[in-house]
């Protein structure tokens, strides 16, 4: 049975082409071309390996904002692994060493046409989906404009956005933080819907935990540095021409919050259906906002 590996990979982009190394002396997919990265040495994140094997492999300095996490299992070459891929700036000139045999850049209607090593054809056409759709994450500086408890554990946040900022309701933003040296993300669902200026969370704060700790002490005023938006779990629009019924628990709510906001918004007219459950009367969340929204928009129950 192959083991699982990590691996870490870059879309690198220069005046609309993307960069691609034509893979040798390896054992998997000898001879195809793909996207330069390979594997994590040990005690390594994905974030720093990357930067290293892009220096090592092409030459480049390259500041990753991290893109998706894909898995991997080709049994042919008994390879299974978890890869992560990022795409961002450079910095220098291409230059390649023995793990490949040359290199080339490539315009995406040329990449379509190309047989790629491993699943790199997948995620080139998922990054070229996103970026037509300038829904591509990014890394981002805002400011807290409210930040206080609404009960005993649960703490709402209202932050500032980039004007250009867009997002689908239902994702998530993460919030960096520096610990031991290392610079951590975790992930939080957007309450808000998209267009307002700003975003809010609804954040659990728990006794044990650095994120948690992080985030309770947040003030109005404070600077946070954000990541996003990400995720997938959004409202299909197959799903939109008939009822929605939505179930959550606690602050699992917030995502639904953006998602039904949004979709009564822009003219939703079918049934929505909320089923939400709290640990006690004191714990739930935006209560006055779901009834203004059950007056203004009658299908919402």
């Amino acid at each position: 049975m192959a083991r699982n590996r990590k691996t870490a990979g870059a879309i690198i982009e220069k005046d609309g082409k993307f960069l691609l190394v034509k893979r040798n002396n390896t054992k998997t997919f000898e001879g195809y071309w793909g996207l330069p990265g390979g594997n994590l040495e040990e005690g390594e994140n994905f974030e720093d390996a990357v930067k290293r094997e892009i220096k090592e492999e092409v030459n480049l300095d390259f500041y990753p904002v991290p893109f998706r996490k894909y898995a991997e299992d080709f049994p042919q070459f008994s390879w299974k692994a978890t890869a992560g891929f990022f795409f961002g700036k450079t910095n220098g000139n291409v230059k390649i060493n023995g793990e490949s045999s040359e290199f080339g850049w490539f315009l995406p209607r040329e990449i379509k046409k190309m047989e790629l090593a491993f699943n790199h054809k997948k995620i080139m056409e998922d990054f070229m989906e996103q970026k037509s759709k300038k829904i591509l994450p990014k890394i981002f500086n805002s400011k807290i404009l409210e930040a206080r408890k609404i009960s005993s554990d649960i703490k709402y946040i209202k932050f500032s956005v980039p004007g250009e900022f867009e997002f689908t309701p239902g994702q998530y933003l993460s919030v960096s933080r520096i610990s031991d040296g290392k610079k951590l993300r975790t992930p939080y669902s957007i309450a808000s819907s998209p267009g307002k200026g700003f975003a809010e969370f609804f954040i659990r704060i728990i006794d044990v935990g650095k994120a948690s700790s992080y985030m309770g002490n947040l003030k109005k005023g404070d600077e946070i540095e954000l990541f996003g938006p990400a995720g997938k779990f959004v409202i299909e629009e197959s799903s939109k021409r008939k009822d929605l019924f939505f179930i959550s628990n606690g602050t699992g709510i917030t995502a639904f919050l953006s998602m039904i906001s949004s979709v009564l918004e822009e003219g939703f007219g079918k049934k929505i259906i909320l089923l939400a459950g709290f640990r006690n009367e004191n714990e739930i969340l935006c209560e006055k906002r779901l009834i203004n929204l059950g007056k203004k928009f009658p299908n919402l129950e």
